[in-house]
């Protein structure tokens, strides 16, 4: 038995598939794809890169054809990609091989650094963190049959003694790209996997959460910010609780609702050790911009002129001070009492 497997899931991934295997391949030679209906080069492109190669029918189920590669990995330990990933080790080879031999821990987190808008930005990254690693044991499967889960398992398995240390490396993701999204239609497939999920297993803050998300990418703010209130008000403690809050501070600022956005910024900034602290402030001094109508117009015109990239948090506050800079003029002394950002 090997030390490490990568398990991935692919399907008419000829674009991205060679620059991730590039990327595991520094990791581990022990690679499983299982591909569910590719048509282009995806299944040759694996084969090319010595991977062990299985064909599942696409089930309308992600977590279906994740437990399908877990099933073929023979290492002591899990590392789950997708094929527009690519990973980058923060250590040597033989490092992570020692770290992965002593760890204490069941389960490793790594950062997630995806790109979104019309190029790989640096400066338009969502950065997020889920746990990639894990060790390999048939007790623990993925649920959900999108945007799948793996910590209920893992809970199910170890209980109070789970343990989820951090992964010496960080993953990019290319799949949340304009270009992408548009060509595989991901937020249509995504809510109608998403609802399904519902139908079947019912609401959890989680799928609330991704449903959100996804309605907030196709701009329907009010289905959106249904959805993430009901997170912010009953899953306090959910690990994405502040992700939901920022999202929901952010409808609100579309539909102007300033009272309510301001009224959730200040929710989440009263929390200890937040992690979005300035994108909340830096929304709450917009919701009670003093002039709040020419903000309204202002808004209007980026709405209808400027591809913001909306599922960046980081990077649409910034476009706010930015914002903020132009009206500096037309407010000129006010704007020391609106409680705009300097």
């Amino acid at each position: 038995m090997g030390l490490l497997t990568a398990c991935l899931i692919v399907r008419d991934e000829a674009d991205f598939l060679a620059d991730c295997l590039a990327s595991v391949r520094r990791l581990t030679d022990d690679i499983v794809v299982v591909d569910t209906g590719s048509r282009d080069r995806t299944p040759v492109i694996a084969r090319e890169f010595g991977c062990r190669v299985y064909a599942l029918p696409w089930q309308d189920d992600f977590s279906a054809a994740r437990n399908n590669a877990l099933s073929h990995a023979r290492g002591d330990w899990a590392l789950c990609l997708d094929a527009d990933e690519q990973v980058r080790l923060l250590c040597s080879r033989e490092e992570l091989a020692t770290f992965l031999m002593t760890t204490p821990s069941q389960a490793l987190k790594t950062v997630i650094r995806s790109y979104v808008g019309s190029a790989a930005n640096p400066a338009a990254v969502i950065r997020d963190a889920r746990i990639a690693l894990f060790r390999t044991d048939p007790a623990i499967r993925f649920r959900r049959r999108v945007h799948e889960d793996i910590t209920e398992s893992l809970a199910r398995r170890y209980g109070q003694d789970l343990n989820v240390g951090g992964a010496p490396l960080e993953i990019e993701h290319f799949g949340y790209l304009d270009a992408v999204v548009q060509k595989r239609a991901k937020r249509q497939r995504n809510i109608r996997l998403l609802q399904l999920d519902v139908q079947e297993n019912g609401s959890t803050p989680w799928s609330d959460y991704c449903l959100g998300t996804e309605w907030l990418g196709c701009e329907r703010w009010s289905d959106a910010a249904t959805l993430f209130e009901r997170v912010v008000n009953f899953a306090p403690d959910a690990p994405f609780w502040e992700l939901a809050a920022y999202s929901l501070a952010f409808c609100h600022l579309q539909l102007l609702q300033f009272d309510g956005c301001a009224r959730v910024c200040e929710l989440a900034l009263e929390r200890d050790g937040s992690d979005l602290a300035r994108p909340f402030s830096t929304l709450r001094a917009t919701a009670v911009w003093k002039s709040k109508r020419d903000l309204a117009d202002l808004l209007g015109s980026v709405r209808d002129s400027t591809d913001l990239a909306r599922e960046d948090y980081e990077a649409c506050s910034q476009r706010y001070v930015e914002l903020f800079r132009q009206l500096w003029p037309q407010i000129g002394a006010d704007a020391q009492e609106s409680g705009a950002p300097s």
